[in-house]
């Protein structure tokens, strides 16, 4: 247990080095790669510079690398016959959880095994992972629906959901971000099982699969998430 959680820091530091790595894709030879650089670093300008902005997407930075992180030891475990899908080590995981309860919500036959496979496909088609989830977590960040809720600016439309269960203030704004962050990789986990369905419209996974571009960037990647996912548009 020492291990893994050693390795989950470890993890977790190199995330935070891993946006200077945004800056290096700014110094190309292709105008077109440097301006989105550009427009790169200055959009984490800008979330950097809001502390509820700041706070949303460090959130979703490291919660989404401990959820695919959880698959992955709990793929591995299960790979190494070290443990069962019903072994409470691997049902302790965040994100076994997480996903158990989106198949539960969504009245889905749970086969554990199969469903944290559909999921380890998915993370193993992105380009590298880490920079993937930033750029995600970049462009929710300034999407107009989920900044004006992270802000303040909006109320979520269904306040009484976001405080289920929770005994926090539903009325602080990090409480309010830290259940968006939830609603966000719920539906993201939900539409890489295709809980949603199996198109390329509604299965982030399968619309993978489709774009071989988006397999070998990230940023294509990423844009091809929150399109997927979200039905948001990310291209410049």
């Amino acid at each position: 247990m020492e291990d893994v959680v050693r390795k989950r820091v470890n993890r977790m530091n190199r995330v935070y080095k891993k946006l200077r790595d945004v800056e290096n894709r700014a110094m190309t030879t292709g105008s077109r790669d440097y301006l989105h650089g550009l427009i790169e670093i200055r959009e984490l300008q800008m979330i950097m510079s809001n502390p509820l902005l700041k706070y949303f997407f460090t959130s979703f930075v490291s919660r989404s690398n401990q959820l695919f992180h959880d698959f992955q030891l709990a793929s591995v475990a299960m790979l190494e016959q070290t443990a069962t899908p019903d072994d409470p080590t691997i049902l302790q995981l965040t994100g076994v959880q997480t996903l158990l309860q989106i198949l539960e919500r969504n009245k889905r036959t749970i086969n554990l095994e199969n469903d944290i496979e559909e999921v380890m496909k998915f993370v193993e088609s992105m380009p590298d992972r880490e920079i993937v989830i930033m750029q995600v977590a970049r462009h929710l960040a300034l999407a107009a629906p989920y900044k004006h809720v992270i802000t303040g600016k909006q109320r979520p439309q269904n306040t009484a959901s976001f405080a289920e269960n929770d005994s926090r203030d539903p009325n602080n704004p990090y409480v309010i971000i830290d259940c968006l962050v939830s609603k966000l990789l719920e539906e993201w986990v939900g539409s890489i099982c295709n809980v949603f369905g199996k198109s390329a419209m509604t299965s982030v996974r399968a619309a993978l699969d489709d774009d071989v571009l988006a397999q070998v960037r990230p940023s294509n990647a990423a844009q091809l998430i929150v399109s997927c996912v979200w039905g948001l548009d990310a291209s410049f």
